[in-house]
């Protein structure tokens, strides 16, 4: 009776295994990220769940039944372990005792492994979900740096030709502006400056 009903737990937790890892295999064989995402964002709005709770809540969930599962096999395993100790020498009682021990051990290890997996996975989604985002450039409080490149020129033949490429180095936008449109230690070009967002010393190095 007892042996029964331990390989009848322990088939169930198989079968329970198979299905839910069956079941996900189908379905991402045939439907594409996107409509994984949709569904998953129809699901959260109509639940009052946020997106980035649905890995917590389902992880939770899914931890919850293999942590009673567990709880349930570790029961049977004390049970086992209570008759074998009061068999008072009953061979069959006795070798009933050890196989429910044992069925009930290796179903303790497989869920103490479903557990630690669920546990693994739920953590890569959340860190996932909880990475920070890209780095922004370099600000100066709101406002952005970047390389700024202004061109000069000292004679009138150069400002004709164009003048020269000047690194102004990392400023600001409204920085490099006021430096292109004005006139600084005879420059005669006030016209023509460049302000490129985001870009590092080394960056505005190359780029003369």
């Amino acid at each position: 009776m007892h042996l029964r009903f331990s390989y009848k737990v322990f088939a169930i937790v198989i079968l329970l295994g198979v299905s839910i890892f069956g079941f996900t295999h189908d379905v991402y064989a045939k439907k594409t990220l996107g409509d994984a995402t949709g569904a998953l964002k129809k699901v959260s709005s109509g639940s009052g769940i946020t997106e980035g709770e649905i890995p917590v809540v389902f992880g939770d969930v899914v931890k919850t039944g293999i942590a009673i599962t567990g709880i349930l096999f570790f029961i049977l395993m004390v049970y086992a372990g209570f008759t074998w100790m009061t068999a008072q020498g009953k061979d069959e009682q006795v070798q009933k005792a050890q196989k429910t021990l044992i069925a009930a051990t290796i179903g303790l290890v497989i869920v103490i492994a479903s557990y630690a997996f669920t546990s693994f996975v739920q953590n890569r989604l959340v860190g996932d979900q909880q990475s920070p985002p890209p780095a922004p450039a370099d600000v100066v409080g709101d406002t952005p740096l970047g390389c700024c490149y202004d061109w000069v020129a000292a004679t009138q033949a150069g400002a004709f030709t164009g003048g020269i490429k000047v690194d102004r180095g990392i400023i600001t936008e409204t920085a490099c502006e006021q430096i292109g449109t004005q006139s600084v230690n005879g420059d005669l070009i006030v016209d023509k400056w460049e302000f490129n967002e985001g870009w590092d010393a080394a960056q505005c190095s190359d780029g003369l």
